[in-house]
């Protein structure tokens, strides 16, 4: 049977885009794929070459623009598809904001731009300063991420990558800055002590604490400021054969950003 190109996924994309192209006798009676072409511009190169499959990584283009797929296989035999199935170069996508542009653990983090999808249909990863964020949506226009956790302060890029494999960066966009805890006091106490915490940047630079724990059990916000916060200890709940429970301090601040404190810095005594 004579070479046939019957798909291509996806069917637009930029530079680095993975281009999968499905069809029969697609090695035209050869071995492997020797060059090819996306709507007239060559590839970077070819990652699988069998008879039914050939997948392709898409090279630069200077401008958008559609066309044929073309393959030429290593006997010299021409592939080519025909309309309907035809590859288009849409315009680079670019980042056009970051906000917040700093943050911490847990920060909500809004990415518009322009074309992030980058043809594909969803956004794989994103890195905020070379730490990976959790996705929480995405589309074309918008991405909006949870910061990831770091021990390391600093600025770097934003890399919004989707599931074409067309990354998009910007560069020098997030700065991350952490929340310390540098005292607590009480360090242990029971139901109604009143714990304060010092530090910086304890609900990074919001106006508010949208909730607190101590030793995994709620606590009541008394006050709260980026220096200071005041919390009302609740219940330790301690069973019968327990004279003492240690563990974390737990701080959320309004925008999501999360400061913990050393571990065991705080012990629920016996209410009593």
């Amino acid at each position: 049977d004579p070479p046939a190109v019957v798909s291509v996924f996806p069917t637009a994309g930029q530079i680095g885009s993975i281009v999968t192209v499905s069809g029969s006798t697609l090695l035209g009676g050869g071995s492997t794929i020797a060059s090819a072409t996306l709507a007239g511009a060559a590839i970077q190169d070819v990652l699988l070459a069998n008879s039914t499959v050939v997948i392709l990584r898409a090279g630069a283009n200077g401008s958008a623009s559609d066309g044929v797929i073309e393959m030429i296989a290593d006997t010299g035999a021409v592939i080519s598809s025909v309309a309907p199935v035809l590859w288009t170069y849409i315009p680079p996508p670019q980042i056009t904001s970051v906000a917040p542009s700093s943050g911490q653990f847990g920060t909500l983090v809004v990415i518009e731009g322009e074309d992030l999808l980058g043809g594909g249909t969803s956004i794989q990863t994103v890195t905020l300063a070379g730490v990976e964020a959790e996705l929480v949506s995405g589309n074309n226009t918008h991405v909006v991420v949870i910061a990831g956790s770091t021990r390391t302060e600093g600025v770097g890029h934003v890399v919004v990558v989707a599931d074409s494999f067309v990354t998009t960066t910007i560069e020098s966009a997030f700065t991350y800055v952490l929340g310390v805890i540098s005292s607590i006091e009480p360090s242990s106490g029971q139901l109604n002590t009143l714990v304060t915490i010092q530090g910086i940047r304890l609900i990074d630079g919001g106006s508010t604490l949208a909730r607190a724990s101590i030793v995994d059990v709620a606590a009541s916000v008394v006050s709260a400021n980026n220096t200071a916060v005041v919390l009302r200890a609740a219940s330790g709940s301690l069973n019968s054969s327990e004279t003492g429970r240690s563990g974390t301090i737990v701080l959320v601040s309004g925008s999501g950003a999360i400061v913990v404190s050393n571990p065991s810095s705080f012990t629920y005594l016996r209410d009593g």
